[in-house]
């Protein structure tokens, strides 16, 4: 369990009056952001599971089923995006953290663009089209970037195309 706010507190407290705690406090964040900025995140499987709940997931129920379910789908994903958002959006987190948001988030948006065929697929598009979820969260992830990642990012390329490409696609196909 991670320590209470009352226990940071103390001790942001303690670092105040202290200066071996101040250098401890200091030592010791610093170290947490160099592992941080090392540690690659992988959201992918949350791209996985967002496309499984639209497409398999309740495809055997009935229209009204699927309209009934089709809400806490779209909670799901909207607690995904903000998972995502929250632990890559800072700007200790490393690149490899930071594209995989990127590209995780834009798979999210593909998969709710683009299915179609039955009821909760079209339900979850028209909530979509009236929440701005997804695009508040890739824009923290890219907040929390250098104009070097954001140039970066964008020329990312899979052997298909960059990652801007990918992005344009993206929004000519749910514009």
């Amino acid at each position: 369990m991670p320590p209470s706010r009352k226990y940071w507190e103390i001790l942001l407290s303690l670092a105040y009056i202290d200066p071996t705690v101040a250098r401890y406090v200091h030592s010791s964040y610093s170290e947490h952001i160099h592992v941080e900025r090392s540690k690659v995140i992988d959201f992918d499987h949350c791209s996985k599971t967002v496309w499984y709940s639209i497409n398999k997931k309740y495809a055997s129920m009935s229209g009204s089923k699927q309209y009934d379910v089709a809400f806490s789908v779209y909670d799901e994903i909207r607690d995904i995006i903000a998972s995502i958002s929250e632990r890559a959006g800072v700007e200790h987190a490393s690149f490899g953290t930071k594209c995989s948001a990127l590209e995780t988030m834009r798979k999210i948006g593909k998969t709710s663009c683009l299915s179609s065929g039955d009821t909760l697929a079209h339900e979850v598009q028209k909530q979509a089209s009236h929440d701005t979820s997804f695009v508040d969260g890739m824009f923290e992830v890219v907040d929390a970037m250098s104009d070097a990642e954001c140039e970066k990012m964008c020329a990312v390329h899979d052997g298909r195309s960059t990652f801007l490409d990918k992005m344009e696609e993206l929004a000519g196909a749910c514009g």
